[in-house]
């Protein structure tokens, strides 16, 4: 047949990953919950992430791949406090993003868990919020209302404010448990993260110091404290204790379900 001129193709050239590991609570139930939570970028993305892990600078450990990129992003203006297990209606989170879009939920499905974001409002800090409304305002720059504050018990994590700046994870099926034991809770650790096909010490893995610091144990705080003098000077404390469970988000129950045994 006729001669064919060789086709040459250019070999892709990845770079080192953005990556965030995370001390969030527990997302869902068949998560352990003393386990963070890796969020990873690239572009173009590897086809799947590695994340390494070792307590001295050599000698790392693979905990787990993650499969398809995380959508991040910074805020684009200072967030300011807001009530919480209400809607606030008050406040503006306005989000610049790279891609991807975001999309209006009805209250429905909002109170279903949609649209969850995390806010880094502090160094290691997260905030989760929910957002019903979202309009974009320019290229990459979108305006999210109808808020749910301190989502998961983050309410202690709200800030006055959020500084612009800020990094913003978008809670979808991207952000995925690394699989720590409870034992490394607390133990300062390197990490590693890079394409899954290079090993631990190939240059393209991004760096990172960060201690798990198990943050989905932590009972979240009592609700409605009331104190009712008694006679004789006593004073007695009542309270509803909340739950981390999911079965607990239920508008039936008398008393919500622990999420442990003790």
């Amino acid at each position: 047949g006729p001669e064919r001129t060789p086709a040459f193709i250019t070999p892709t050239v990845f770079g080192p990953p953005a990556a965030f590991l995370m001390n969030l609570p527990q997302l869902a139930d068949d998560i352990p919950a003393h386990r963070p939570y890796a969020a990873v970028f690239a572009a173009p993305w590897y086809g799947s992430a590695l994340i390494w892990r070792s307590p001295s600078l050599d000698g790392f450990t693979a905990l787990g791949t993650v499969g398809q990129p995380a959508r991040l992003g910074t805020l684009a203006f200072d967030f300011y406090p807001g009530p919480v297990w209400r809607f606030d209606d008050g406040n503006e989170l306005w989000v610049d993003v790279a891609s991807g879009t975001f999309t209006s939920l009805d209250n429905e499905a909002l109170l279903a868990g949609g649209n969850p974001l995390a806010i880094e409002t502090a160094p290691g800090i997260w905030e989760i919020v929910q957002f019903g409304t979202a309009m974009l305002q320019s290229p990459g720059r979108w305006k999210l209302t109808h808020l749910l504050r301190g989502q998961f018990g983050t309410e202690d994590a709200i800030a006055n404010p959020a500084p612009a700046g800020a990094r913003v994870v978008v809670l979808n099926s991207a952000v995925v448990p690394v699989a720590i034991t409870e034992s490394d809770v607390g133990l300062p650790a390197n990490w590693r993260i890079g394409p899954s096909t290079v090993a631990a010490a190939d240059p393209l893995n991004l760096q990172l110091a960060f201690t798990p610091a198990g943050r989905g144990l932590r009972p979240l705080s009592p609700a409605q404290l009331r104190g009712v003098p008694q006679p004789g000077g006593n004073l007695l404390l009542t309270w509803l204790r909340r739950t981390r469970v999911a079965s607990g988000d239920s508008w039936v129950l008398v008393d919500v379900p622990l999420g442990e045994t003790t």
